[in-house]
């Protein structure tokens, strides 16, 4: 909303004062990298041998690593533009739907497991 925007080209703006075009489109591009990296996530294809003679420093779980960073990173960018698009009336539901790959609420995971998680992360702050 009061963020900064920074377009292509350098120059920068407040995202409340962003064109609904341009905001949709950014909404759009940010969205197709949250799809890529839920995809890289969840992939369940094993790692290619010819790649790791090429490329020794490859992994799928490096990959899965690096794809994690950049969901946590990309979920917190798109907020605003979401948050200003919503204020709008602007329908950005079906291309969230489609990058994170949902239309309804996550099972939540037996209440042993939630309690468990819960302490860890107390255990271990980030």
């Amino acid at each position: 909303m009061y963020e900064l925007h920074t377009t292509q080209n350098g120059d920068t703006l407040l995202i409340c004062c962003m064109e609904d075009s341009h905001l949709i489109n950014t909404i759009r591009s940010l969205c197709l990298k949250v799809q890529a990296a839920v995809e890289m996530l969840t992939s369940t294809t094993p790692d290619d041998p010819l790649i790791s003679i090429f490329q020794p420093q490859y992994s799928k779980a490096a990959m899965q690593e690096k794809a994690k960073d950049s969901l946590e990173f990309l979920h917190q960018r798109l907020q605003p533009y979401v948050m200003e698009a919503t204020l709008r009336g602007l329908e950005v539901a079906s291309m969230l739907q489609s990058a994170y790959g949902r239309t309804t609420r996550i099972a939540m995971p037996s209440k042993l497991a939630l309690e468990a998680e819960v302490e860890v992360n107390e255990a271990f702050p980030l």
